[in-house]
């Protein structure tokens, strides 16, 4: 009896510690990331680099790639077929109607309409799949490299992939981008009439870190019943297919920085749950830390020539990063100075400061010169020594002359004396 007590007491205790993907932040999604919303570091990750679908978190890469296309007055043209074809979220965009950029990328963004990203690669492509293709290229250059998207909307497509690592990355991108970060700080946008439609479309951000929910659709937080809205929130993307589960890209900003996650394949509690579980995280165990100024003494080098036998060295630029605070004690600077010559222009890079926790690069910053060394002063030196070797060299040409001048007149003295001997006998 004792054992079998024993038994059921050892299997409750590890089944209410197990977490379904086993991570020491109690989080439900299968895959999971936070990331520093500036430099773009890892500060958290769970199977981040896990193949999953992206569902509409897709339409970031899509903002991030017409962008680089066209301009927000742009006007676009809804074709026949794309009303009709697209499923799921929407802005009932109908045949023949023109929108401008700005319009379509708000209700891509913030309705999250699967119509108008379609016809955004549609407007923006000279040939069937060439958006898909300029997407894949943006994606790669933003670090995405082990993602393969088929469609600008997030649809299922057993083919159109992507990790949490690589949504981070596109992200980032997109966080930093005005333009972006604008329409997913919105809670609400309208778009005015157009020339088929007599009406105005009245469109709700459906992430609700921004817009909250009230009583009714609330998470548990630390044991305690909590809004979905978040403090700070300013951003960024939902997402939903039956294969994709929720996924939710959030961004927020407190204490002097901003942090992104990216939470993938749960229920709508879990992705709000993982999402503030991560940022709190983030903001509650981590500080920005300013590790170097703008314009720093980094130190002295010795210079061979000029008036001074000693050039400073600076930094470029400031450098800060968000650290985890019980890191702070372990970050290590490293300086590295390259191997100069003459000439010397100021401002010239000279080498590096570079920041480490154990064997992380946190990053580096140039460090340059602080004033001009001119190779003239080097010429003008050995224009000097040259000069001075020249003096010498007939200083003893005209010793020798000299010698050899006497040496001639004493033989000369010599003949003539002794010819005057030689007549007298």
């Amino acid at each position: 009896m004792k054992k079998c007590l024993l038994f059921i007491i050892l299997f409750i205790t590890i089944i209410s510690n197990i977490n379904v993907y086993g991570n020491d932040l109690n989080l439900n999604c299968s895959s999971d990331i936070l990331i520093d919303g500036e430099s773009g570091r890892v500060l958290y990750d769970n199977n981040m680099n896990k193949k999953i679908y992206p569902a509409s978190l897709t339409k970031l890469l899509t903002a991030l790639t017409v962008l680089d296309l066209g301009s927000l007055d742009d006007i676009l043209i809804v074709d026949d077929e794309t009303p009709f074809e697209i499923d799921g979220s929407h802005i009932a965009l109908e045949p023949g109607e023109k929108l401008t950029l700005e319009d379509m990328l708000n209700g891509l963004l913030i309705a999250s309409g699967n119509d108008v990203a379609e016809v955004i690669a549609k407007n923006y492509s000279s040939y069937d799949g060439q958006f898909i293709e300029l997407m894949n290229i943006k994606a790669e250059k933003l670090g995405a490299v082990n993602s393969n998207f088929v469609n600008p909307h997030g649809l299922h497509d057993d083919n159109h992939y992507t990790t949490a690592y690589d949504l981070s990355r596109i992200a980032l991108a997109a966080y930093n981008n005005d333009i972006i970060s604008d329409i997913v700080n919105k809670t609400k946008y309208t778009i005015n009439e157009t020339n088929i439609k007599s009406e105005k479309r009245y469109i709700i951000n459906t992430n609700k870190l921004l817009v909250g929910t009230g009583y009714g659709n609330q998470i548990i937080i630390n044991n305690r019943y909590v809004d979905m809205k978040y403090e700070g929130a300013n951003g960024m993307k939902t997402g939903y297919t039956p294969k994709a589960g929720s996924c939710l890209i959030g961004s927020a900003e407190k204490n002097g920085f901003s942090l992104i996650s990216v939470v993938i394949k749960g229920n709508t509690l879990d992705v709000y749950t993982d999402t503030h579980n991560l940022l709190n995280y983030g903001f509650n165990l981590h500080e920005k830390i300013e590790l170097i100024d703008d314009k720093e003494f980094i130190q002295n080098i010795e210079i061979s020539s000029g008036d001074s036998k000693y050039l400073s060295l600076i930094s470029e630029d400031g450098f800060s990063r968000v650290i985890k605070s019980s890191e702070i004690s372990s970050i290590k600077k490293v300086i590295e100075i390259n191997d100069y010559t003459l000439p010397i222009s100021k401002g010239e890079h000279l080498g590096d400061v570079k920041f480490f926790i154990n064997d992380e690069l946190l990053g580096s910053v140039p460090i340059v010169s602080t004033f001009k060394v001119a190779q003239v002063v080097v010429e003008e030196m050995n224009l000097t020594w040259f000069a001075l070797k020249v003096i010498i060299f007939f200083i003893l040409a005209i010793l020798i002359f000299i010698i050899i001048l006497r040496f001639i007149n004493k033989y000369r003295l010599y003949k003539i004396r002794k010819n005057k001997k030689i007549r007298r006998y």
